[in-house]
């Protein structure tokens, strides 16, 4: 009988942990350009809304958005994530950069769960 509970005891703990490591996550659901098309040397918007479905707090969120063909990275790290926002990148398209199509990444991840991501890839035109 006393094995017994102590088994039930480590499940419902070791159940509850991984509840606990699901619920710590972000949720990337649009990503929104201002304007696929853009010149170089102009700033393109991108508009991010992140949920945390429901679950309270996701803390230590970072949102990364690169291309790397033109070397841009951009994040913002470490912020709380309480309930359904959106958030804005202003992404500079560099002088000089070659007319054509560009796949900019965005990542969602919670900072408590890093094995987890939220990848979305949004393509843009460079005229």
């Amino acid at each position: 009988m006393k094995k017994s509970v102590i088994i039930l005891a480590f499940v419902l703990v070791l159940a509850s942990a991984c509840a606990s490591a699901v619920r710590e996550n972000v949720y990337l659901y649009g990503v929104g350009f201002d304007g696929e098309y853009v010149h170089p040397g102009d700033f393109v918007l991108l508009s991010l809304d992140l949920d945390e479905h429901g679950l309270g707090v996701v803390e230590g969120t970072t949102v990364a958005v690169e291309v790397p063909e033109l070397g841009i990275r951009e994040r913002l790290t470490g912020f709380d994530l309480e309930k359904r926002e959106t958030l804005l990148f202003y992404l500079y398209v560099p002088d000089g950069t070659p007319k054509g199509e560009y796949a900019a990444r965005i990542m969602a991840v919670s900072d408590h769960n890093e094995q987890i991501r939220r990848i979305m890839y949004r393509m843009f035109y460079v005229y």
